[in-house]
């Protein structure tokens, strides 16, 4: 028998992608799912778009605005399939990408997590990448601890709900970095696997380096949170300056896109203050200066 699969998607003010998204979860060629649409309060046409599909493993749910976080667990809580995934309204995924994940954690119930890699699209430019992570397989915390290197983040993720149950939902406080947060959790008391073929897409569009400030923000709280654990073993508990340098250097890879000289040059100076024996910023700070980034 198939295991069943609970996919969440939180969506606001994205009717002209949304339907995308749908279809792409409808079209899964493991077709044992069901799909949850939560509509934070938008403004546009997304009703009419959900309407139109009349597929009843589909179910639509509206509720005042509260932010991603908030519409991904009101999504979860009523989830009721074995493993649970979520996908942002404006990506989309391959039809096979839920039959490979499911068969791996059919396979080993120690692994709470599978991601996979993903392809972008610019839809300012057409220009479409692959994006191919180192692999993320095992027992991943100290990587965890560090950044968020599931790839794709949530758009690619398929979670054990056993494991979601057991460390908790998304923490709705934070306003960028909830799923890092959460997948660092799942890293504590499961192991990962990784798919290193393309299954999902992610679609760039809008200003995507203008929320610098706000991410910084979000960041901090992640790292805060996650370190003032005093429970957390010796050898992940050191890594807390390496986890401030990498989030300064992600910072001001962003400003340095987003053509924000003296503020790439103020977090690069924050990275070399929290690891000055890491050469990544160095080398980020040449590559910068030099116009040597691209858009991620």
């Amino acid at each position: 028998m198939a295991t069943r699969v609970t996919v969440v998607i939180p969506t606001y003010n994205y009717g002209r992608y949304v339907g995308q998204a749908i279809d792409s979860v409808l079209n899964q060629s493991h077709a044992d799912l069901d799909l949850i649409v939560v509509d934070d309060a938008s403004t546009d046409d997304t009703d009419r778009v959900v309407g139109e599909r009349s597929d009843p493993r589909l179910t639509y749910i509206r509720q005042a605005n509260a932010g991603p976080a908030t519409a991904r667990n009101r999504g979860l809580g009523e989830a009721r399939g074995a493993y649970v995934a979520l996908l942002d309204a404006d990506d989309w995924w391959e039809p096979e990408k839920l039959a490979r994940q499911v068969g791996i954690l059919d396979r080993d119930p120690a692994i709470g997590l599978v991601a996979t890699d993903y392809r972008v699209r610019d839809e300012t430019t057409g220009a479409i990448a692959e994006r191919r992570p180192p692999a993320l397989r095992g027992n991943v915390l100290a990587q965890m601890a560090v950044e968020n290197r599931v790839p794709g983040s949530a758009t690619t993720a398929l979670m054990r709900r056993s494991v979601l149950e057991r460390v908790g939902l998304l923490d709705p406080s934070l306003k960028a970095c909830e799923d890092w947060d959460l997948f660092q959790r799942f890293a504590r008391v499961s192991r990962f696997e990784h798919i290193q073929i393309p299954l999902a897409w992610i679609r760039l569009h809008g200003p995507s380096n203008s929320d610098i400030g706000r991410l910084d923000a979000c960041f901090a709280a992640v790292i805060r949170k996650f370190y003032s654990d005093p429970t957390l073993p010796p050898e992940i508990a050191r890594l807390e300056s390496r986890a401030w340098a990498t989030a300064a250097l992600t910072l001001a890879r962003r400003a340095f896109i987003a053509r924000q000289r003296p503020t790439a040059l103020r977090y690069i100076a924050a990275a070399v203050r929290a690891d000055s024996r890491w050469a990544d910023p160095y080398l980020l700070a040449a590559r910068g200066i030099t116009g040597q980034l691209r858009r991620a």
